[in-house]
Order: structure tokens, then sequence, then C-alpha cells
């Protein structure tokens, strides 16, 4: 039997990067899994080679800014499967390296609204249902950056100690319930999102392999990380095997935290 086989898992940021292959790893280990993502379209792709390899999945078309959206969403899960059990709040977006003088003040918005309320909005959306099952696991995703933040990332380093705080006091809260809430921090990570760093880590003209590496030379263990290996992290902290951690943030950093 697989391991996570007859679970529900709602994954959000589906469309791609760490979302697209904890969906993916979610599935290989049984669970059903419902990828939300504002791009329907790569949602669906990737809900499409799931299903391709014989496993279950639907995507979905979300805003996480949108309360009703989450709650919407919540809504289909249970009403296709029956009940849910696990819930992946990893839909982000990057910051420009920049002085905080000269971000705007847009984006500062869009870095709070879906970094944080994003987060926020999922696991108020879920509640009720793992509260009541008195059973679940709920994950978000970090940075290395809420911890150990990179120059010029000041706003999108606050958005990351923001999960941190909120996932520990989440695993507090909901302990009474049987619930678990726990986040990973990766390090800088190969995924589409990477290039909106590389783009601000320098002038408009920096080499981005140059940019790259730079990054690189901060992780002990000599490598970016790539999307499996967050997957990894996440499958492991939604299954029993970690069923006595809560409130726990682990680092997948090759050791940038030390």
């Amino acid at each position: 039997m697989r391991e996570l086989e007859n679970r529900v898992a709602v994954v959000t940021g589906g469309a791609s990067g760490i979302g697209a292959s904890t969906a993916k790893r979610l599935a290989e280990m049984g669970a059903a899994v419902a990828l939300a993502d504002v791009n329907a379209r790569g949602a669906g792709e990737v809900a499409a080679v799931i299903r391709q390899a014989g496993g279950n999945a639907v995507a979905v078309e979300v805003d996480v800014r949108r309360p009703e959206q989450n709650a919407a969403l919540i809504e289909r899960v249970l009403k296709e499967y029956g009940r849910l059990d696990i819930a992946f709040a990893n839909a982000g977006i990057a910051e420009a390296a920049t002085p905080l003088e000269e971000v705007p003040e847009e984006l500062i918005d869009q870095l709070l609204s879906i970094n944080v309320r994003g987060v926020v909005s999922l696991a108020k959306a879920v509640a009720p249902t793992l509260k009541n099952q008195r059973s679940g696991v709920f994950v978000a995703t970090a940075s290395t950056a809420g911890v150990r933040p990179r120059p010029g990332l000041q706003v999108y380093s606050a958005t990351k100690g923001a999960v941190i705080a909120f996932v520990r006091a989440l695993a507090l809260e909901w302990a009474p319930f049987g619930v678990r809430a726990c986040a990973v921090s990766p390090v800088a990570t190969d995924t589409p999102m990477l290039p909106q760093f590389r783009a601000a880590a320098g002038s408009a003209s920096a080499d981005a392999d140059a940019i790259t590496e730079s990054f690189r030379r901060t992780v002990p263990l000599g490598r970016l990380a790539q999307a499996e290996d967050i997957a990894e992290a996440v499958c492991f902290l939604v299954s029993d095997r970690a069923r006595m951690m809560t409130g726990t943030i682990l680092d997948v950093d090759g050791g940038r935290n030390i």
C-alpha cells in the first residue's frame, strides 16, 4: 500500500516549480491531489501528467488572495473526494533585490497579499474540516530568507518570516484537535521563480549564470536546491513518519541556515 493511499491533498501554486513537483510526488505516494493556481492552464497540464501516470488529480483556478476562492476550492475538494487530509500553501511571488526606498508600493502589496494573506486564507478555509476530522496536516512554503535574509530582499524576507511565525502559532492552536502545522524553508531553488531573484541581484545587464553562481556559493553543500528536494521534504512532513512533528520549520537549505 502506498504511504498516502486514500488521502486527499490541496496544493496551491501547483502549476510549476515546487508546487508541481510536490503534487506529482504526493500522487505517486497515493494521494488524490487538487492543484490550485491562478495559472489554470499550467495547473491543468500538471494534473494531466499526473493522471497519465495513473494518479488522481484535478486542477482549479484560484487566486489565493481571495478568501472566497480558497473557500470554494475546499468546497469543491470535499464535494469531489469527501475529505481533506493535506493542505500545502505554496503559492508565492519573489522580490527583485532593490533598496527599500525603491520598492514599488504595488509590489509590497502583492508580496504581502500573496505570500502572507494567501497562506492565512488557505489555513482559514481548511480549518473547520481538519478540526472536525481531528486529523490532517497543513504545510506552508517559507524560505531561508525568513531566517537569514539576503540584501535587498527585505519585504520578501518579511513575508517569509511572517509565514514561519504563523505556522508556529497555528501548530499550538490546532494541536488539541490532532491537526499538525509545519513549514519547509528552502534555499534558492532552481525553479521558474529563480530568475525573478536573479534579474534583481545585479544590474539589468548582469549575467544570469554569474548571479546563479553567486547564490550557489552561499550554500555549503555547493548547489542550489531542486524542486524535487522540497517535494520530498513536504511529503515527509505530511506522512505518518512525521506524526510527532508540529510547528517544525524544516530547512531544505544545504546548510545555509547554520
